[in-house]
């Protein structure tokens, strides 16, 4: 079976947060672990919150693919600059997006502040 982040087919929430992460490259394995970690602590605050709906989902750049010892996928590209009538999305230089969702801002908050204490991010 398939694993998937369960952000990604969840329906649409009613609280979000979006953030954005740096890794220094001499803290890549540690980068790893906190990564690795990520599915088991979305599972545990779910349980902390059983009525939350709450989802998260991980990105990485293609900046920093390359230094997971990972065969890039031919997909994976930077993210371009999309310019329209009505919107102007710049790309950020970012390693790594963490969409988080729930609807509960507790819940939401609750895992942003767990996940980052795995990446050791100082609040």
């Amino acid at each position: 079976m398939t694993s998937f982040q369960s952000g990604i087919i969840a329906e649409a929430s009613s609280d979000a947060l979006f953030i954005t992460l740096n890794i220094k490259r001499s803290d890549i394995s540690k980068a790893k672990q906190a990564l690795a970690s990520v599915p088991s602590i979305v599972k545990e605050t779910q349980e902390q919150f059983p009525d939350g709906q709450l989802h998260a989902s991980v990105g990485l750049s293609s900046q920093v693919w390359s230094e997971f010892d990972q065969k890039q996928p031919k997909e994976l590209a930077p993210f371009p600059h999309i310019k329209g009538q009505e919107i102007d999305v710049v790309p950020t230089d970012v390693d790594l997006v963490l969409h988080i969702r729930s609807s509960r801002h507790d819940a939401s908050y609750e895992l942003g502040n767990k996940i980052f204490s795995a990446f050791g991010v100082q609040r």
